[in-house]
Protein backbone atom coordinates (compact mmCIF):
# COMPACT_ATOMS: atom_id res chain seq x y z
CA UNK A 1 0.00 0.00 0.00
CA UNK A 2 1.42 3.72 -1.09
CA UNK A 3 1.30 6.13 1.87
CA UNK A 4 1.81 9.16 0.20
CA UNK A 5 2.93 11.75 2.10
CA UNK A 6 3.62 15.64 1.93
CA UNK A 7 6.09 16.18 -0.92
CA UNK A 8 8.32 19.13 -1.45
CA UNK A 9 8.47 22.27 -3.50
CA UNK A 10 11.85 24.22 -4.41
CA UNK A 11 12.67 27.50 -2.91
CA UNK A 12 16.75 27.77 -4.11
CA UNK A 13 16.19 27.97 -7.79
CA UNK A 14 19.87 29.02 -8.42
CA UNK A 15 21.58 25.25 -7.05
CA UNK A 16 21.85 22.21 -8.66
CA UNK A 17 21.91 18.24 -6.77
CA UNK A 18 23.16 15.46 -7.69
CA UNK A 19 23.16 12.27 -6.15
CA UNK A 20 26.08 9.39 -6.51
CA UNK A 21 24.69 6.24 -6.65
CA UNK A 22 27.45 3.28 -5.61
CA UNK A 23 26.68 0.17 -5.30
CA UNK A 24 23.23 0.43 -4.57
CA UNK A 25 23.93 3.34 -1.80
CA UNK A 26 22.47 6.29 -2.53
CA UNK A 27 24.26 9.40 -0.95
CA UNK A 28 23.71 12.82 -1.31
CA UNK A 29 26.21 15.04 -3.29
CA UNK A 30 25.87 19.09 -3.57
CA UNK A 31 27.14 21.05 -6.04
CA UNK A 32 27.46 24.74 -5.17
CA UNK A 33 27.08 27.54 -8.03
CA UNK A 34 30.09 30.21 -8.20
CA UNK A 35 28.99 33.39 -9.13
CA UNK A 36 32.15 36.08 -10.61
CA UNK A 37 31.59 39.60 -11.70
CA UNK A 38 33.53 40.37 -14.81
CA UNK A 39 33.21 43.86 -15.12
CA UNK A 40 34.60 44.96 -11.67
CA UNK A 41 38.36 43.26 -10.00
CA UNK A 42 36.31 41.69 -7.40
CA UNK A 43 36.68 38.01 -6.56
CA UNK A 44 34.25 35.49 -7.13
CA UNK A 45 32.12 34.25 -4.67
CA UNK A 46 30.57 30.92 -3.24
CA UNK A 47 27.38 30.28 -3.00
CA UNK A 48 27.24 28.45 0.51
CA UNK A 49 23.12 27.50 0.63
CA UNK A 50 22.40 24.51 1.25
CA UNK A 51 20.91 21.65 -0.99
CA UNK A 52 20.27 18.79 1.41
CA UNK A 53 18.64 18.85 4.38
CA UNK A 54 20.61 17.82 7.28
CA UNK A 55 19.16 17.46 10.85
CA UNK A 56 15.92 17.35 12.67
CA UNK A 57 13.07 18.74 10.94
CA UNK A 58 9.70 18.98 12.93
CA UNK A 59 6.33 20.15 11.27
CA UNK A 60 4.98 23.82 12.02
CA UNK A 61 2.27 24.45 9.64
CA UNK A 62 0.73 23.20 6.27
CA UNK A 63 -0.68 25.41 3.75
CA UNK A 64 -3.52 24.74 0.81
CA UNK A 65 -5.79 26.73 -0.74
CA UNK A 66 -4.52 29.81 0.92
CA UNK A 67 -4.89 28.92 4.05
CA UNK A 68 -2.46 28.36 6.88
CA UNK A 69 -2.70 25.65 9.53
CA UNK A 70 -0.47 25.72 12.30
CA UNK A 71 0.92 22.30 13.45
CA UNK A 72 1.01 21.90 17.16
CA UNK A 73 4.30 19.19 18.54
CA UNK A 74 2.05 16.36 19.32
CA UNK A 75 0.27 16.28 16.38
CA UNK A 76 3.48 16.44 13.93
CA UNK A 77 5.63 14.76 11.84
CA UNK A 78 9.16 14.82 12.50
CA UNK A 79 12.42 13.80 9.87
CA UNK A 80 15.81 13.13 10.68
CA UNK A 81 18.10 13.57 7.73
CA UNK A 82 21.55 11.93 7.82
CA UNK A 83 24.60 12.90 6.32
CA UNK A 84 25.12 9.65 5.43
CA UNK A 85 22.40 9.37 3.42
CA UNK A 86 19.73 8.14 5.59
CA UNK A 87 16.30 9.17 6.97
CA UNK A 88 14.02 8.50 9.77
CA UNK A 89 10.47 9.53 10.07
CA UNK A 90 7.85 9.79 12.84
CA UNK A 91 4.57 10.78 12.80
CA UNK A 92 2.52 11.35 16.17
CA UNK A 93 -1.21 12.23 17.22
CA UNK A 94 -2.41 13.31 20.54
CA UNK A 95 1.18 12.96 21.65
CA UNK A 96 1.06 9.01 20.75
CA UNK A 97 3.55 7.43 17.63
CA UNK A 98 1.37 6.23 15.26
CA UNK A 99 3.82 5.46 12.31
CA UNK A 100 7.79 5.26 12.08
CA UNK A 101 9.33 4.68 9.08
CA UNK A 102 12.99 5.05 7.40
CA UNK A 103 15.78 3.82 4.64
CA UNK A 104 18.24 6.46 2.37
CA UNK A 105 17.24 9.68 0.59
CA UNK A 106 18.97 10.93 -1.98
CA UNK A 107 18.46 14.25 -4.23
CA UNK A 108 18.50 14.27 -7.98
CA UNK A 109 17.77 17.23 -10.46
CA UNK A 110 17.14 20.92 -8.54
CA UNK A 111 13.96 19.60 -6.23
CA UNK A 112 13.47 15.69 -6.48
CA UNK A 113 14.29 13.90 -2.74
CA UNK A 114 13.89 10.03 -3.50
CA UNK A 115 12.79 8.30 0.12
CA UNK A 116 13.90 4.31 0.08
CA UNK A 117 12.07 3.09 2.60
CA UNK A 118 13.10 -0.17 3.99
CA UNK A 119 11.71 -0.28 7.47
CA UNK A 120 7.93 0.89 8.45
CA UNK A 121 6.52 0.34 12.10
CA UNK A 122 9.62 -1.85 12.88
CA UNK A 123 8.89 -4.20 9.91
CA UNK A 124 11.33 -4.78 6.63
CA UNK A 125 9.66 -3.54 3.50
CA UNK A 126 11.15 -5.64 0.66
CA UNK A 127 11.86 -4.70 -1.60
CA UNK A 128 12.55 -0.94 -0.05
CA UNK A 129 9.67 1.08 -1.34
CA UNK A 130 10.45 4.61 -3.34
CA UNK A 131 8.72 7.76 -2.88
CA UNK A 132 9.55 11.33 -4.89
CA UNK A 133 8.95 14.49 -3.70
CA UNK A 134 9.08 18.24 -4.30
CA UNK A 135 11.20 19.65 -1.71
CA UNK A 136 12.65 23.38 -1.14
CA UNK A 137 15.35 24.26 1.44
CA UNK A 138 16.00 28.12 2.83
CA UNK A 139 18.99 29.26 2.45
CA UNK A 140 20.08 28.97 5.81
CA UNK A 141 18.88 25.34 6.03
CA UNK A 142 16.22 26.04 8.91
CA UNK A 143 13.40 25.79 6.80
CA UNK A 144 12.10 22.84 4.58
CA UNK A 145 9.00 22.71 2.51
CA UNK A 146 7.39 19.72 0.95
CA UNK A 147 4.68 19.86 -1.43
CA UNK A 148 1.85 16.63 -1.36
CA UNK A 149 0.53 15.13 -4.04
CA UNK A 150 -2.90 16.60 -2.74
CA UNK A 151 -1.49 20.27 -3.44
CA UNK A 152 -0.72 21.13 0.70
CA UNK A 153 2.03 22.30 1.28
CA UNK A 154 4.29 21.28 4.71
CA UNK A 155 6.75 23.72 6.38
CA UNK A 156 9.39 21.84 8.34
CA UNK A 157 11.44 23.76 10.95
CA UNK A 158 14.98 22.07 11.94
CA UNK A 159 15.33 21.69 15.55
CA UNK A 160 18.75 20.82 15.33
CA UNK A 161 21.83 20.32 12.63
CA UNK A 162 23.02 17.09 14.46
CA UNK A 163 21.96 13.44 14.25
CA UNK A 164 18.83 12.17 16.23
CA UNK A 165 19.32 9.83 19.09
Amino acid sequence: MKIYILAINLLCLSLAVTACKKANTATPVSTNSVEANTSESKPATLDLAPTVPVGIYTMSEVQQKKKVTMVPPNFAVRFAFQQDGSFSRTSKRAGQVVHTDGGKFQITGKDDLILEVSISNKNPVSPPTQRMYKFTLSRDGSELSLLGTDGKLAVFRRESKGPSN
